[in-house]
């Protein structure tokens, strides 16, 4: 009697656990369908999210490595979070294909125009020497953008309104970009013919300018961003100005001031324009339907010191072959 009470109990008691197993079955079945609704071969939305991350972080990784630069630690932050500007990113560089990267690193030399920085290492795609300029260098035609410059040695206390920090863009005397560093103010200057005229960006008062900050100049405008300092500019954001004229063919271009030497420094940047003039923007991107006029994204870089030695490095993307 008691035998078949326990038997009685232990078939009742497998069939609850049979229930209770099928039970969770159905349900984690369930729970997996819902999951899967609107994947992609099997792969949920949120793993292609995490796979997309993944993707532009090492991109972005290894772009900010190659350019050393710290400045952009916070850039990278931001990034990641928001996935659609990664996802933007990403898009970006797989449809730029075959990116050369080519890391220069310039040092002077002496001439009769001064001192001129020249070509020291190079690897990728090779340089092409300038035309009619003795120890200046050019880029080979299909570069794609200059987007670092570090200058080492620049003390801001030594500036002033005799001796500026001169950084100058410049096709012709007739049509350029120039970027004067105060002691406590940043000038443009922009010359279109016949026309000049001067934009004051940044005054930071009887404070000279910090020793850290970034000057952008990208296709058509200026951008001047002073960390961990109360700016004081002519636009509604304090610590950032944002220029924009007809001039739309400088390279991207940065630098950091965070040296000690006294004097006075100029970058020239050369384009080569056919038309005289400055043309579009030519950086390439996917919605182009025919790639750029590679005349006009031909530029040299000088860089003078009162004759002193500088060390300048220099980042280069270059493109292997021109996106579809």
């Amino acid at each position: 009697m008691v035998s078949d009470d326990r038997g009685q109990l232990l078939l009742t008691g497998s069939v609850l656990v049979a229930l209770v197993i099928v039970s969770s079955v159905v349900l984690l079945n369930g729970m997996q369908f819902t999951e899967n609704v609107g994947d992609e071969n099997g792969v949920s939305e949120a793993e292609q999210a995490d796979h997309a991350r993944d993707l532009v972080r090492t991109d972005m990784d290894r772009l900010f490595n190659r350019t050393g630069t710290r400045r952009y630690a916070a850039s990278k932050s931001d990034l990641e979070d928001d996935i659609d500007t990664y996802n933007e990113y990403h898009r970006q560089m797989t449809t730029r294909r075959q990116l050369a990267d080519v890391e220069v690193e310039l040092v002077a030399s002496e001439s009769k125009r001064g001192t001129v920085l020249y070509q020291h290492e190079r690897s990728g795609e090779d340089f092409q020497p300038a035309a009619a300029t003795i120890n200046d260098w050019t880029l080979a035609t299909n570069v794609e953008e200059v987007p670092v410059i570090v200058l080492e040695d620049v003390d801001v206390s030594s500036l002033s309104p005799t001796s500026p920090f001169v950084l100058a863009l410049s096709q012709d005397p007739t049509h350029y970009w120039q970027l004067e560093l105060y002691e406590n103010r940043i000038v443009v200057q922009n010359q279109s013919g016949g026309s000049q005229s001067s934009q004051k960006l940044c005054d930071w008062g009887s404070r000279p300018v910090p020793n850290e900050f970034d000057v952008v100049i990208k296709g058509g405008h200026t951008q001047v961003v002073a960390d961990d300092v109360d700016v004081s500019c002519d636009t509604p954001d304090d610590d950032l100005y944002d220029m924009r004229d007809e001039f739309t063919s400088n390279p991207d271009l940065e630098f950091e001031n965070s040296g000690s030497v006294e004097g006075n420094y100029t970058i020239t940047v050369d384009g080569t324009v056919p038309s005289g003039r400055f043309s579009p923007s030519p950086l390439p991107d996917a919605r182009r339907s025919t790639p750029p006029d590679p005349q006009i994204i031909n530029p040299a870089i000088r860089v003078t010191y009162n004759g002193t030695e500088i060390r300048t490095v220099s980042v280069f993307k270059l493109y292997d072959e021109v996106p579809e």
